[in-house]
């Protein structure tokens, strides 16, 4: 494409998005498998350290339904989020299921100060 755009730099260069392609069923599940698998090593390395650990997914399996959009969520006129077009972040995630709003910053890293302050007996403030 790169080539393309230099050989024709007046042509508009872009990636057609009107045939997206998803995430299959079973790759999904074959990706959820293997993050659960690594963060069970994760866990346990940490564990035997004596480290503090800390799973976000956790925390936001916790939150309101709805507040994760699904992945992938193709931003689009259509449903299930027609106001995507101009409004393309939700709460806690933009409405492509995958960036993390501040507020999703935030309440990570409120979590990961209690779970340092816990396992460390350090005194971080909490962001506010």
């Amino acid at each position: 494409m790169l080539a393309f755009a230099r050989a024709n730099p007046l042509a508009t260069v872009g990636v057609n998005c009107d045939s997206i392609v998803h995430v299959q069923p079973a790759e999904l599940v074959k990706l959820t498998t293997t993050v659960a698998a690594y963060n069970r090593v994760i866990s346990a390395e940490a564990a035997a350290r004596g480290y503090a650990y800390f799973d976000p997914n956790a925390l936001f399996t916790a939150l309101p339904p709805g507040s994760i959009p699904t992945f992938p969520n193709v931003i689009s006129t259509t449903a299930p989020f027609p106001a995507a077009i101009t409004t393309p972040f939700g709460a806690f995630f933009s409405l492509d299921g995958v960036h993390p709003t501040a507020v999703s910053h935030k309440l990570v890293a409120n979590a990961l100060i209690t779970v340092i302050n816990t396992q460390y007996g350090s005194h971080i403030p909490a962001i506010p």
